[in-house]
């Protein structure tokens, strides 16, 4: 018999909850998993950043061999999250930096943490 752990029921929960929302047409603010899945949209999203900040941003989640400044902050902030968080899916799904995920992600909210901190 399987156990369940309160993480799994967690998990399980959330996904349920999910696939009613699409089945009723809830929204999220979020951009649409079409809009996602097309080039336009990440086009936007490097527009709102520019090619410095991005290869600043990314040199410093995945080299550390950079340091996003305020100006890049601004930037990425205007992006969004969403945006951020999507490229970096991005990223990780078609590179090989996706062994090294976790270690991204966790520079990712730790780059955002220090750039939304700047704002106030």
């Amino acid at each position: 018999m399987v156990k369940l752990t309160n993480l799994s029921t967690v998990a399980i929960l959330l996904v349920a909850i999910m696939a009613i929302a699409m089945k009723a047409g809830v929204t999220s603010a979020g951009p649409s998993p079409k809009e996602v899945l097309s080039d336009s949209y990440y086009e936007t999203c490097k527009s709102k950043v520019g090619k410095a900040c991005g290869i600043t941003i990314v040199s410093e989640m995945f080299f550390r061999n950079a340091t996003t400044d305020a100006s890049c902050c601004r930037k990425m902030l205007t992006m969004g999250k969403n945006c951020h968080a999507n490229m970096l899916g991005k990223i990780l799904n078609v590179s090989p930096f996706k062994e090294n995920k976790a270690l991204a992600l966790q520079r990712s909210r730790a780059i955002l943490a220090r750039c939304s901190s700047l704002k106030k």
